[in-house]
């Protein structure tokens, strides 16, 4: 049996233009474009996340001013900054903290029996 007849192993004997096709190249590409931006993207979103977060776990007195830069353009559209100022914006950006917050124990409370 030769490959061309298609008795070998699946997929023997195909061609590239015997592939299906399932859009343009064209729309592919874009397609993939779009894809990759948005990986990229989600990428960026979350190396920006942790250096906000390794920021806010410094104390205070440790942060230097591109670390007030950095809270202060990533804040600056939270509606609780838009009747301060610059300075006041600034300064509590630099008095920020970030805590773990604890799960109340209510939580896991049984419910009542309701008949």
């Amino acid at each position: 049996m030769s490959d061309d007849d298609g008795g070998g192993a699946a997929g023997a004997g195909l061609e590239e233009e015997d592939m299906p096709v399932f859009c343009p190249p064209d729309q592919f590409s874009a397609i993939a474009k779009r894809i990759l931006s948005s990986i990229l993207g989600k990428l960026e979103r979350l190396s920006l996340l942790k250096r906000i977060k390794r920021v806010l776990s410094k104390r205070p007195e440790t942060r230097n001013v591109q670390d007030i830069d950095l809270l202060v353009k990533t804040t600056r559209h939270l509606p609780i900054f838009a009747c301060m100022s610059i300075m006041e914006h600034r300064d509590l950006c630099h008095a920020l903290r970030f805590h773990r917050a604890k799960v109340p124990s209510f939580a896991a409370a049984p419910t009542p029996n309701i008949h």
